[in-house]
């Protein structure tokens, strides 16, 4: 009996160094893989932070171009704008031209026609006294 008390009592030893063991290990086990699963946070964390910023350089990228291309329309436009209204001020001033020469001319019209006018009356009076001394 006292040999199966002794194994026994071995066998209890044995099991509580094997649990204490087993329990230590799974500690250290978990340990690992928590720093693991730390890691593989802080790496997902940093290539999430490196994609926003590429993302934001490609963004800022983009909106520079397109603020460029719309700079440079307008300015097109500006130019484009500028010069029809220079055509139509010069198309203006040459109209305003065109206008002071009819103006001129009416007026030298008007002169010749009074001054056909008084041509006609003296030729007629001229006639009238002719034919009064004929």
């Amino acid at each position: 009996m006292v040999s199966k008390l002794v194994v026994l009592i071995c066998a209890v030893i044995a099991g509580s160094i094997g649990l204490g063991v087993g329990y230590y290990l799974r500690f250290v086990i978990s340990l690992g893989k928590k720093g693991s699963m730390e890691l593989e946070i802080k790496e997902m964390l940093l290539a999430a932070k490196e994609e926003a910023k590429k993302i934001t350089a490609d963004a800022q990228s983009k909106a520079s171009l397109t603020l460029e291309e719309t700079r440079k329309e307008i300015k097109e436009k500006e130019e484009k704008l500028e010069q029809a209204e220079s055509r139509i001020i010069k198309k203006e001033d040459l109209l305003d031209k065109r206008q002071t020469d009819i103006d001129k001319e009416a007026e030298i019209i008007k002169q010749r026609a009074v001054e056909i006018r008084q041509i006609k009356e003296r030729a007629d009076k001229l006639e009238e006294d002719r034919k009064k001394s004929s």
